[in-house]
């Protein structure tokens, strides 16, 4: 018993000696891995780009604002109408958790969102309309079958001109992850459009994290794509996929502006 004893004991101490080194390397991995250094371990240094939605919306609108505000429920406000051309939409979502909705207009840019929301709080888009009769619909899946829709009139005589943009930026996405995304850079402080195309039936968009946190700048309810023209300051940018779970599934990435 003694000599086993013994046998047992050495063996115990080989074995710590070779297993310590593979311990401390698992350890070091797991501290590593705990790191929140962000997409592809390199997380910039930023302040959050200040917004006021509202003010945006009036200085683009001529001191107007179009706001559709939605709840659990269905649709609580909306304009009777807006005028012809290009103007900025506001989407605002009154709910007290977290749940995705977004602003439609029947027929136009493929039934593709104007804007998205996936938090409490308001988002604008900017989309060009012809004068006439449009229905607008909450673009949310299934949402529209349980209520969320209305009639809008867009009127005047604007001719339907938009801001032509110095570069399109692009993504793509399939299941959950980006099956194409941008590279290079991308110029500053210029109009620049933001596109998304989803290749499946699943809903994607794809929000800054330093521009209005987790709403989303450009949604597609897929499939097909949508697109969002947008001026940014010199900086790289942490972007992701706003609907929930995507990006914990790693649609996530950077893109650099300037």
């Amino acid at each position: 018993m003694r000599s086993s004893t013994a046998h047992a004991t050495a063996y115990s101490a080989s074995a710590w000696v070779v297993e310590a080194p593979v311990l401390l390397v698992l350890l070091l991995s797991v501290l590593l891995g705990c790191s929140d250094d962000g997409p592809a371990g390199t997380r910039p240094d930023y302040e959050p780009i200040a917004v006021d939605v509202h003010t945006e919306a009036r200085d683009f609108n001529g001191g107007n604002v179009y706001e559709f505000v939605v709840d659990e429920h269905g649709f609580v406000s909306a304009p009777t109408s807006v005028p012809a051309g290009e103007v900025m939409l506001t989407l605002t979502y009154d709910g007290a958790s977290p749940a995705p909705h977004s602003l439609v207009l029947d027929g136009l840019n493929a039934d593709q969102p104007v804007v998205a929301v996936d938090l409490p709080g308001s988002n604008n888009g900017s989309v060009v309309v012809p004068a006439g009769h449009r229905m607008f619909f909450d673009g949310a899946p299934g949402n529209r079958q349980k209520g969320y829709e209305g009639h809008l009139e867009i009127v005047g005589d604007e001719a339907a001109i938009s801001v032509d943009a110095e570069a399109t930026v692009t993504w793509e996405a399939e299941g959950l992850a980006f099956t194409s995304v941008p590279h290079g850079f991308s110029p500053a402080d210029a109009p620049v459009a933001l596109e998304l195309t989803v290749l499946d039936a699943l809903p994607h968009s794809i929000a800054f994290e330093q521009v209005r946190g987790d709403q989303p700048l450009v949604a597609v309810d897929g499939p097909g794509t949508n697109r969002r023209t947008i001026t940014l300051p010199p900086g790289t940018y942490i972007y992701f996929c706003a609907v929930p779970g995507h990006r914990e599934a790693g649609m996530e990435g950077l893109v650099t502006f300037g």
